[in-house]
């Protein structure tokens, strides 16, 4: 594992939105790679300047939907043979996820009753060995669709957190190989 990007989007039904993005880098034929490295991603940061509100604006109807309470139990998704499926009733909460594993272009579709159930996220990842995901964790009725999938794959490159329509993180450029490891992380809470 030579080059990691890792971005998710939040959106917890109780609380403020979260966006986290980090790059785990391993660089071996240069004495000062983790400086570089730093210099380098806080300035590709920098330059971004992301419009966290409006993202999160075009995200929200799409992949989150209303807390389940006594009057809204129920969440419908698809399964992996896209044929449609209960996810939540009363008493227990449920997602919906669209995992889209680009490299192989595989999309498996499932509802989940276990972990953190009920809070809506997206999450990019990718490395330099060719793996690269985009996966959708959703509560609204078949909010784990192609549909959804492209909708949310146009935002996050209409707003350059991906660099290809597809869903990449990065062109996909070879980066140094390294025994060190360097953590970056951002992390930004909505107030």
């Amino acid at each position: 594992m030579d080059n990691v990007r890792h971005v998710m989007f939040q959106l917890p039904p109780d609380t403020s939105p979260f966006f986290a993005y980090s790059i785990n880098h391993v660089c071996k034929d240069k004495d000062d790679c983790a400086r570089e490295l730093a210099k380098n991603t806080a300035n590709e940061m920098l330059k971004q300047q992301y419009n966290f509100s409006a993202i999160m604006n075009e995200l929200i109807p799409l992949v989150s939907g209303p807390p389940l309470s006594s009057n809204n139990t129920d969440l419908v998704c698809f399964n992996s043979q896209n044929d449609v499926r209960q996810c939540a009733i009363a008493n227990k909460r449920g997602s919906c996820v669209i995992s889209h594993q680009i490299q192989k272009n595989e999309l498996t579709h499932s509802c989940e009753n276990e972990l953190i159930t009920g809070v809506s996220h997206v999450t990019m990842y990718q490395s330099d060995n060719n793996y690269a995901t985009f996966d959708i964790r959703c509560n609204r009725n078949f909010c784990n669709g192609h549909l959804t999938l492209d909708a949310v794959k146009q935002i996050m490159f209409k707003y350059n957190i991906t660099k290809t329509p597809d869903g990449r993180l990065n062109h996909g450029s070879k980066s140094i190989i390294s025994i060190q490891i360097i953590f970056i992380s951002i992390f930004i809470l909505f107030f």
